[in-house]
C-alpha cells in the first residue's frame, strides 16, 4: 500500500511550484497531495482547516521573508 502524505507547499512563483510537484511525483513508495498557498496569510488558513504532515515554505514570500516567516 503507497503511504499518501498531506504537504502545503507555500510558493509564490508558479515555475518554482511546479518544478516541486514535479520532483514530489517522481516518490516511487509515497504519495504526495499537495495543496499550494501562494503566501503566507493563506498557508495559515490552509493550516486552520486541514491536516498537514509537512509544510514546504519559500522564504522571499509577498507577506513575509526569512526567520520572519516562522514567528
Amino acid at each position: 500500500m503507497t503511504e499518501t502524505v498531506q504537504i502545503l507547499l507555500v510558493e509564490d512563483t508558479s515555475t518554482d511550484e511546479r518544478f516541486i510537484r514535479e520532483l514530489l511525483s517522481e516518490a516511487a513508495r509515497v504519495q504526495f497531495h499537495v495543496t499550494s498557498a501562494a503566501s503566507l496569510r493563506l498557508a495559515t488558513v490552509h493550516v486552520r482547516q486541514q491536516e498537514i504532515d509537512a509544510i514546504l515554505v519559500d522564504l522571499t514570500l509577498p507577506d513575509s521573508t526569512g526567520i520572519e516567516t516562522f514567528m
